[in-house]
């Protein structure tokens, strides 16, 4: 069975994760992901062109750091992902962890502004988390 997996299948295999799918034609079962995606694309991407995959790669980074540590989420009861999963607050004030606004932040003009570093997912806290999604170029492995 393992060699008619794809290899995204089989690094999922080998990690242990089990991959969940929503069911075909049923587009609410995919709430969770289209709900980011949009987010991902109203916040970041809309309106902005990057000049290499690099350029994209690094503020793809730079937005997950500040989704997942500092942008709070009325689904999490206004508390960060990481906070939720680490079991305890992150201290943010201001402006500072947001992306693109640290000139902003670091100008006491805007007032005090201040937050913890980035907290590491370990994996005793990913484990609280349904799956840790890791991405690989899709390929299909031949069967014959």
């Amino acid at each position: 069975m393992e060699d008619s997996l794809t290899k995204f299948g089989q690094l999922l295999a080998e990690h242990g994760i089990e991959h969940l799918k929503s069911a075909p034609y049923y587009p609410q079962g995919n709430g969770k992901a289209e709900a980011f995606i949009k987010t991902l694309d109203r916040e970041l991407l809309s309106g902005r062109s990057f000049d290499t995959l690099e350029e994209l790669q690094a503020a793809l980074d730079r937005y997950l750091t500040y989704y997942n540590n500092y942008r709070r989420h009325s689904a999490r009861g206004w508390q960060t992902p990481v906070s939720h999963y680490a079991g305890r607050a992150m201290t943010i004030r201001g402006s500072a962890g947001i992306p693109g606004l640290e000139p902003m932040a670091a100008d006491p003009h805007w007032g005090e502004s201040y937050c913890d570093l980035p907290m590491e997912i370990m994996s005793l806290t990913a484990q609280k988390a349904r799956a840790l999604v890791v991405w690989t170029e899709p390929t299909t492995v031949d069967a014959a």
